[in-house]
């Protein structure tokens, strides 16, 4: 099985979801934070991406496939 997820919590909540996530043998990498526009920016401060063009994104592969 393989998949990615974007997960977005509150900085206070991170640490707590890595914790559970490498408990469960589940990879964890922090990316970025989420912008009072929930936009996520990523950790480097050089590209923030909409939670709308990630919807996009993802909607658009699977439909993109699935239309063949």
């Amino acid at each position: 099985c393989q998949g990615v997820y974007v997960v977005a919590v509150s900085e206070e909540q991170s640490e707590l979801l890595k914790a559970k996530a490498t408990e469960a043998g589940v990879p964890c990498q922090y990316h970025g934070y989420l912008t009072e526009k929930s936009d996520l920016m990523l950790r480097s401060g050089r590209m923030r991406v909409t939670k709308a063009a990630l919807r996009e994104a993802s909607d658009s592969f699977f439909r993109d496939w699935m239309e063949g």
